[in-house]
């Protein structure tokens, strides 16, 4: 069985006939494809949490995902607890199980070296060529490519990369959602100048239609629950535009972590959480704990950080391919997916001006790819007030799902009256709190997936 050096970063292998009695998973930081088990004796291995028998919510479940979904929906491989009692899922690097116990210990992939000496133009030379060698893999016998396109700089690198390898006469189908809001008005002409550039064959989809929360259905037994389940509205309308079997859909997740932020500026659990009115003084306690262990993991081990960077976790958890595209015929992925390009990313930051600007990397190197309008677009859309508009239109909604659930929080610590009244505030426009309240809401669309699945957690 191959080691994960030199692998891609979605790679993913379980070996159930390991020697000595030890099962082996080895996952790629961006792996689609997910392995969980329960910590006993001769532990089945499942790609789904719904697949494993007698499952039993831990009583912080909920102290536990905020905790963990603090610095956004960004997968933490500090950790290989899940939500329920004594189910273990395997995080980026090598996970060797004991079968006996079900115990299991992780070992972190190693970052691809880079010889010494190395200028930033050749970095950046070869950071380029790496990522059209990633895009030639990834779309190699395609002639079809559909692109969720923004308008921004990362989404329009995906499309440019593709249009580069693709063969002459193939078909790159842009995905784009307008929002009819003041705010937004400049985002379709971003949106036209990428169509173009990339000669791109347009889908433009209602964002008033699909805001956040409005589609509060989780559709099944979804192994955990993210952050990006408040989103489900907008990702059903995009898959829904896409009529074509066994689609590829690029995405430019993971660019800013990569060309914004760079190893050393991700968030790293840096900020402090509040105790919100809703919060009891015990659950604010429990979560704190749960968030100081996480924080403490960086503080404490200076390697944690380019670690972290270089497993490919910094980008994006990939929830949304490992619980939905899967499941209808989509493989959806991002062009970030050779170790070369982040060790490359992280040589280039090391070398960076001070204080760097933007997306540096990329103004300065990939000019020749994403079109002039886009790379030195001013000012980045705000995206406060979309929020606001998604919590107003679907306070009623939210506010009756907290109201079936009141007796399952307030277990938990968590006033529901006290939510209902946050929510009202978000309504307002006054969005201190946010995230965490999407966290509860998006935690409970997670325990009603279950109940529809025929197994309640509660």
């Amino acid at each position: 069985m191959r080691g994960l050096d030199g692998d891609r970063l979605d790679s993913f292998a379980v070996d159930q006939d390991g020697s000595g009695g030890a099962v082996r998973i080895e996952r790629g930081g961006q792996a689609a494809k997910a392995a969980y088990w329960a910590r006993r004796a001769n532990p089945q291995i499942a790609p789904v949490i719904s697949e494993l028998s007698d499952l039993t919510l831990r009583p912080d479940a909920l102290a536990f995902y905020m905790a963990t979904m603090a610095q956004g929906p960004v997968e933490q491989r500090v950790v290989s607890e899940t939500l329920f009692e004594n189910v273990r899922k395997a995080p980026a690097g090598l996970t060797t199980i004991v079968e006996t116990t079900g115990e299991a210990k992780l070992f972190p992939r190693a970052p691809a070296p880079l010889e010494p000496g190395l200028s930033e133009a050749t970095m950046a030379r070869r950071l380029k060529a790496a990522l059209l060698d990633t895009a030639r893999d990834v779309l190699a016998g395609r002639s079809t490519v559909w692109l969720e396109a923004s308008g921004g700089i990362d989404s329009t690198l995906m499309g440019a990369l593709a249009r580069r390898v693709l063969p002459a006469g193939s078909r790159i189908n842009t995905l784009s959602i307008l929002y009819p809001y003041y705010e937004f008005r400049r985002e379709r002409r971003f949106i036209n100048i990428a169509v173009a550039a990339l000669s791109g064959t347009p889908t433009f989809l209602d964002g008033a239609r699909c805001l956040s929360f409005s589609d509060l259905d989780a559709g099944g037994a979804l192994s955990e629950p993210s952050l990006v389940m408040a989103g489900l509205a907008q990702h059903r309308a995009m898959f829904a535009a896409i009529n074509e079997p066994d689609a590829l859909l690029l995405t430019g997740n993971g660019g800013d972590n990569l060309f914004a932020l760079g190893p050393d500026r991700q968030p790293r659990f840096t900020s402090k959480l509040a105790q919100h009115d809703w919060m009891s003084n015990a659950f604010a306690t429990t979560l704190a704990a749960h968030f100081e262990r996480l924080r403490d993991h960086y503080a404490k081990h200076a390697w944690a950080n380019d670690e972290a960077f270089q497993s490919g976790s910094d980008l994006d958890d990939r929830w949304t391919e490992r619980e939905i595209t899967s499941r209808l015929g989509i493989h959806r992925t991002h062009l970030f997916l050779t170790p070369d390009i982040l060790s490359l990313i992280s040589g280039l930051w090391r070398q960076c001006p001070t204080p760097a600007q933007g997306k540096w990397i990329l103004v300065r190197y990939f000019e020749d790819l994403i079109p002039s309008e886009i790379l030195h677009r001013t000012g980045k859309v705000a995206y406060n007030g979309l929020y606001a508009r998604a919590y107003r239109a679907a306070s009623r909604n939210l506010v009756a799902m907290v109201n079936r659930h009141r007796d399952h929080l307030d277990s938990m610590g968590v006033s529901a009256n006290g939510l209902a009244l946050h929510i009202d505030r978000l309504r307002d426009g006054k969005l201190e709190g946010d995230l965490e309240v999407s966290t509860v809401v998006t935690y409970l669309m997670w325990l009603e997936g279950w109940a529809r699945s025929g197994r309640p957690l509660i």
